[in-house]
């Protein structure tokens, strides 16, 4: 199967721009891209064509779509869109988040100071908590 890369400026699922490539993973590969009917940016996430053939991948990709879009907490992102492709291909379409990563954020200040990783700490068990409910 021919992997989904798509390039800035093609349009995906009628209504999404490419802007650039986000990251990738085992799963699929995220972009940000651009709602046009609302010229909103959004994370699109497209699942590897391969995935498809591995037993359970699509369920966990639909799984993973139901579970976000019911969840409502300021540490989790909003899930605004899921489909699949014509060729079949699942995809979600999340919330952009523009920010740094904890990963960033160590490499380029080093160590953080105490009373930040406390409130990065506290904020951490409350989306899987909302996740449970």
């Amino acid at each position: 199967m021919q992997p989904n890369v798509f390039a800035p400026g093609v349009i995906v699922a009628d209504r999404y721009r490419i802007e650039r490539k986000l990251g990738e993973g085992g799963y699929g590969v995220v972009y940000a891209a651009t709602q046009q009917n609302l010229g909103r940016l959004v994370a699109l996430k497209v699942m590897h064509p391969e995935v498809l053939l591995r037993p359970g991948a699509v369920e966990r990709f639909e799984r993973e779509a139901a579970l976000v879009q019911r969840l409502a907490h300021p540490n989790v992102v909003r899930l605004f869109d899921f489909g699949r492709l014509p060729s079949g291909v699942p995809f979600i379409v999340y919330e952009f988040l523009d920010g740094r990563s904890l990963e960033h954020e160590i490499t380029q200040r080093g160590p953080l100071p105490p009373a930040r990783v406390t409130r990065i700490a506290e904020q951490l068990p409350k989306a899987p908590a909302e996740a449970t409910q």
